[in-house]
């Protein structure tokens, strides 16, 4: 596992946020902790003022499979709507 951090703005964290989960959440928490599943990546965040603390953990082997997953299902679907329906 590799583990990143990264500080930025509180209002790009709050647009990331949204991204990823589909809400801003819980405005009121200093930090808060964001797993997604596929590929497996642990977010923590933290809030500092006007600056959160953001640290992702994950492992790179997830995420090559998961890329050469999505390719081969790109290419199975290319081939499905390449065939003439005639």
């Amino acid at each position: 596992m590799i583990r990143e951090t990264i500080t930025m703005r509180k209002t790009l964290w709050l647009a990331l946020k949204k991204f990823l989960i589909g809400d801003y959440g819980n405005l009121d928490v200093n930090c808060e902790i964001i797993l997604l599943k596929e590929p497996s990546i642990h977010i923590v965040a933290c809030s500092d003022g006007d600056y959160v603390n953001v640290t992702i953990t994950y492992n790179p082997l997830d995420i090559v499979t998961d890329i050469r997953r999505s390719r081969i299902i790109k290419a199975r679907n290319r081939h499905v709507l390449n065939v003439p329906l005639a």
